[in-house]
C-alpha cells in the first residue's frame, strides 16, 4: 500500500492504507465490532529479507530495505529512510489509520500468519501489472523490481524468495528463447555485484 493519491491522472493508480483502513472499519462496524486485536501476514516472501549477494553496507547505508511482502511507501519512514522491519512498520501504520477510522486496537501488532479460513473484510487494487512494470523500468525501482522478482518466483514455483525469483526469471527467459550462456542472477534488482548479464 502507499499513501493516499494526490489529484486524479497519478500514475500508476495506487493502492493507498487509508482507503482499505476505512473499508475495514465500515466492514467492522457494520458487523458490530469497534474493537479489534491486530496482527498481520509477511509469510507470502520466504528466505531472508536481505539478499546474502548484495554488498553488506547496502542496508544500513540506506540503499535498499530488507524487502518483505508487506510494507507501506517501500518500507520509507517519515524522513524517507527505510526502515529495519518493513511488515512490522506497516501493521503500525495500518493500526494507526484503523484508529483514524474510528476502530480501537487492544494489544501490541504482531506477525501471526493468517488462518486458511480468514475472511476478507476489505480490499483496495493495485495498478494493473503492466503499469506497475512499466513503472518500475521506467524509474528503474529496485525495490519494485525485487518484489516482482519474488512474485515472478511464486507464480512459476510456488517459492517466493530471491532463489526462487531467479531461478524462475532464468526459467521464463530460456522459455523465450533467451540465450543465457554465462549469465548469473541473484535478485530481481540487479543490486548484486555478482550478477551477470551478456549483451
Amino acid at each position: 500500500a502507499s499513501t493516499p493519491r494526490r489529484g486524479r491522472g497519478q500514475y500508476p493508480a495506487r493502492a493507498d492504507l487509508l482507503t482499505l483502513a476505512r473499508r475495514t472499519a465500515v466492514a467492522l462496524k457494520a458487523e458490530g465490532i469497534r474493537t479489534v486485536t491486530l496482527s498481520y501476514d509477511a509469510s507470502l516472501f520466504t528466505g531472508p529479507a536481505v539478499n546474502p549477494h548484495w554488498p553488506a553496507t547496502y542496508v544500513p547505508e540506506d540503499v535498499v530495505p530488507p524487502i518483505r511482502a508487506l510494507w507501506v511507501d517501500e518500507a520509507r519512514d517519515g524522513s524517507g529512510h527505510y526502515v529495519s522491519d518493513p511488515a512490522a512498520a506497516a501493521g503500525a501504520a495500518f493500526r494507526a489509520a484503523l484508529r483514524k477510522a474510528g476502530i480501537a486496537t487492544t494489544g501490541t501488532v504482531a506477525a501471526r500468519t493468517a488462518p486458511a479460513a480468514a475472511k476478507d473484510l476489505a480490499s483496495v487494487d493495485s495498478a494493473p501489472l503492466g503499469e506497475i512494470v512499466q513503472q518500475t523500468l521506467a524509474v528503474s525501482d529496485n525495490n519494485a523490481a525485487e518484489v516482482l522478482s519474488r512474485q515472478v518466483g511464486k507464480a512459476v514455483s510456488g517459492d517466493a524468495s530471491f532463489v526462487g525469483g531467479a531461478a524462475a526469471v532464468r526459467k521464463v527467459l530460456t522459455g523465450l528463447g533467451v540465450p543465457l550462456a554465462g549469465t548469473r542472477i541473484y535478485d530481481g534488482s540487479g543490486l548484486s555485484r555478482q550478477d551477470l548479464l551478456t549483451p
